[in-house]
């Protein structure tokens, strides 16, 4: 577990730099295109199967595969990207998260299954949103016609 938190230390926060702001390896990795962020989610991925082997259940491993998700969807979006790379620090976000399971396991699941319940809710209210948006879409386009 130790070794876990040193490199989710190393990868997010390790050094100090102006106005006290905290940044590791996985920004600078990061800002090499491509080859940077399969490295970073390289080990990013090993932090969260060590999780698994430690025996954090389906829902908490998902939680913490949404943080790295979350990280990988941002590394698309050029500049704004990097930026978000030193900012949102999954490896320690996914440390915290196996710590509280090992802490207190009941308390570490409900909260994921909340955080994972509220995601599905969003991602679901999104594409029927979508879907309404295309009918409305269509609608007028057919009577445009």
């Amino acid at each position: 577990m130790q070794d876990l938190k040193r490199l989710a230390e190393l990868m997010d926060s390790k050094y100090r730099g102006p106005f006290g702001f905290r940044f590791g390896w996985d920004g600078l990795i990061g800002l090499f295109p491509v080859v940077g962020n399969i490295v970073t989610t390289c080990v990013s991925l090993y932090i969260i199967i060590r999780a698994a082997f430690l025996g954090c259940p389906p829902v908490v491993i998902a939680r913490m595969g949404l943080n790295l998700l979350i990280d990988n969807i941002f590394d698309w979006v050029p500049i704004l990207g990097n930026i978000f790379d030193f900012m949102w620090r999954a490896n320690n976000k996914n440390i915290s998260l196996l710590e509280a399971y090992l802490a207190n396991p009941r308390k570490a699941v409900a909260g994921s299954k909340g955080v994972i319940f509220g995601v599905i809710f969003l991602l679901m209210a999104l594409l029927a949103s979508f879907i309404l948006a295309a009918f409305y879409f269509l609608h007028w386009l057919i009577n445009y016609i």
